[in-house]
């Protein structure tokens, strides 16, 4: 089922969102899009060593296993976020502080095993995200009075 969901205006999304929009093709394909990013990154991440998925081009940055870490973090939050706007629940969300998650996270300690599982826990909660979306109504989707402040941080 290919839904099409249009769009938004740049009004509907925060600003720091145009950094990731951009590579969005606006043809209302993005169901499509997402799936085929969900392939392409675990395809990746699983042709890694352990010592590429620990590197860090600096001292101080995040590793590759920080990285997929925080997009699972991101994918529980705003999982959560989706289903409070798709019920029309008005709650103001507070941000989230991205570096003090990664300094609780322990990716160093994390051994190659847990970390599969990580990528398995990221393909569950894109795949759930996905088909979750796939069933909204059209009218849910089209609602504009939460839109940023779901996505605000």
């Amino acid at each position: 089922m290919n839904k099409i969901i249009a769009f938004p205006a740049q009004s509907e999304y925060p600003t720091y969102a145009n950094m990731y929009m951009k590579y969005t093709v606006k043809d209302g394909s993005l169901i499509k899009q997402l799936t085929q990013s969900l392939k392409t990154t675990l395809a990746l991440i699983k042709s890694l060593s352990e010592d590429e998925l620990n590197f860090r081009y600096q001292v101080g940055k995040w590793s590759i296993k920080d990285i997929l870490v925080h997009i699972i973090d991101d994918e529980r939050i705003f999982c959560y976020r989706a289903l409070a706007f798709a019920r029309n629940d008005n709650t103001n969300f507070p941000g989230f502080e991205q570096d003090d998650y990664a300094n609780f996270a322990d990716t160093d300690k994390r051994r190659l095993k847990t970390y599969w599982q990580s990528t398995k826990l990221y393909d569950s909660l894109q795949q759930r995200f996905l088909k979750g979306f796939l069933k909204l109504p059209c009218n849910v989707l089209e609602q504009q009075t939460a839109t940023t402040q779901v996505l605000e941080l």
